[in-house]
């Protein structure tokens, strides 16, 4: 199958603009639908500033109808590209649905894989793991960071690109730390880098350039909460897996994410 049209596809989250030699700055997108019961990562999708500003306007738990196709250099099952850049749904931005938060965190139970082995061993390249409160820790990392530090000085280099491709320089500049989940499964110790968009923009604001302590804090991060983690792998690494997007596990429909504000406010 080459195409395939989605009539209920959940955005769970989206990635950090991120500079590909092929694409320019693109977006990638994680999701699922629960008619064909199966994640899937979409891209590429365009930066929303400029003449792209109506190209991107995708929300979080929100439902958008999609229009995808095979990439044949992408063997990774979940991975699709959209038809159209441009017009990468259908769905009218404002008409649509947002799906209801215990139900996506339903959805996301029923699929938690129990260590990250098991999503090497499937092969997946996008999936779910819940770790306990007492399990995870949120670490942040300065830059200029001597530890990992080509993992972190590579994210900063895809911020710096994104401030100069979207004239976002005083905003962007002012993220001064990377943000990582440790946690351990059975199989041991992980360190994943968190790349959710939201999280970079709540980084860049001012009053939190200097406390970026403040994201676990936030819906979504507050430590002391069971997480799932929505994860997602890289093409030319398939064993470094990212963090897409954190949900908590008895998060409900009345504790909006300050996250989702955000992204919204960068939306608009």
């Amino acid at each position: 199958m080459n195409t395939m049209h989605i009539e209920d596809f959940v955005v769970l989250g989206r990635t950090v603009p991120e500079d590909s030699r092929k694409y320019g700055q693109k977006v990638c997108m994680a999701g699922y639908s629960a008619e064909n019961n199966q994640f899937l990562r979409v891209y590429p999708l365009l930066v929303p500033i400029g003449s792209n500003a109506d190209c991107n306007g995708f929300r979080a738990r929100h439902k958008y109808c999609l229009e995808l196709q095979r990439n044949p250099k992408d063997s990774r099952a979940e991975s699709w590209r959209v038809a159209d850049e441009k017009m990468p749904t259908s769905t009218p931005w404002l008409q649509a649905v947002e799906a209801k938060k215990i139900d996506v965190l339903k959805w996301l139970k029923k699929r938690t894989v129990p260590t990250i082995r098991t999503l090497n061993e499937c092969k997946m390249s996008i999936g779910v793991v819940r770790v306990s409160a007492g399990e995870w820790s949120g670490v942040m990392l300065p830059r200029g960071s001597k530890e990992d530090h080509e993992s972190v000085q590579s994210l900063f280099d895809d911020l710096d690109d994104q401030a100069q491709y979207t004239g976002q320089e005083g905003l962007i500049s002012k993220v001064k730390h990377a943000p990582y989940l440790h946690f351990s499964d059975s199989e041991g110790k992980h360190k994943l880098q968190i790349r959710e968009w939201g999280a970079y923009l709540l980084l860049g604001q001012e009053k939190y350039a200097d406390d970026p302590d403040a994201l676990f804090g936030a819906p979504g991060y507050r430590r002391g909460k069971d997480l799932y983690l929505v994860i997602g792998n890289m093409m030319n690494h398939r064993k470094n897996w990212l963090v897409i997007k954190t949900f908590e596990a008895d998060e409900q429909d009345h504790s909006p994410s300050l996250l989702d504000g955000v992204v919204d406010d960068q939306d608009e």
